[in-house]
């Protein structure tokens, strides 16, 4: 099964998408998000009985909380396709993206920054899945996002802009934070912008 999220009708300013999940050909899909709200970036547990995804908190809108992209949690049961026992895991009042769990299931890695549409300062952040051990292991005032884990569960990787004139591939240590290596350095007259990066045998 797959999840995406998709906005009814289409366009941005209706703040009005849903999560949506659908069979690995993209037939068949079925909204599954429970409340009216703005539902993005879902990802699976490695085990697939669970999504994180970004939400607004319940009762406010896109249109006047801009900062207030909280990352949630909820169980799935595949035998009826839908979700249950919603756990919202952040209350920073900050843009939250970008959620992605770890291999072995410990811990969810996100992005974090103040204002939507603004890429630099954006922090990466890791977090249980019961919302507790929450820890920033990357903030160095640079662009930090798009978050993803090596196989063992002990660094993560991400883009990150401030170095050359591009998006370059860095990763951290998940442990402890910090340890920032640079992978694959952007650079030239234009922005590239990598898709999500997944390493390989790391």
């Amino acid at each position: 099964m797959a999840a995406n999220c998709t906005d009814v009708p289409r366009g941005f300013n209706t703040y009005n998408w849903r999560l949506i999940i659908t069979d690995t050909e993209g037939l068949s899909p079925k909204i599954i998000s429970t409340r009216n709200s703005v539902f993005a970036d879902p990802a699976w547990s490695p085990n697939g009985n669970k999504i994180v995804y970004v939400s607004l908190p319940p009762g406010l809108s896109a249109s006047s909380s801009q900062n207030l992209y909280e990352i949630y949690v909820a169980d799935y049961n595949e035998s009826t396709n839908t979700i249950s026992n919603e756990v919202r895991l952040t209350n920073d009042k900050l843009y939250c993206f970008d959620p992605c769990w770890s291999p072995d299931g410990q811990y969810i890695a996100f992005t974090t920054c103040r204002y939507v549409n603004t890429p630099f300062n954006s922090e990466i952040i890791r977090i249980k899945p019961d919302g507790s051990d929450k820890m920033t292991i990357m903030n160095d005032n640079l662009s930090n996002a798009v978050p993803y884990w090596t196989e063992d569960s002990k660094r993560v990787y991400f883009h990150t802009l401030g170095i050359g004139t591009s998006y370059s591939i860095a990763s951290c240590d998940a442990v402890n934070g910090g340890d920032k290596q640079i992978h694959l350095l952007g650079g030239g007259n234009t922005i590239t912008y990598y898709t999500t990066p997944q390493p390989v045998n790391h």
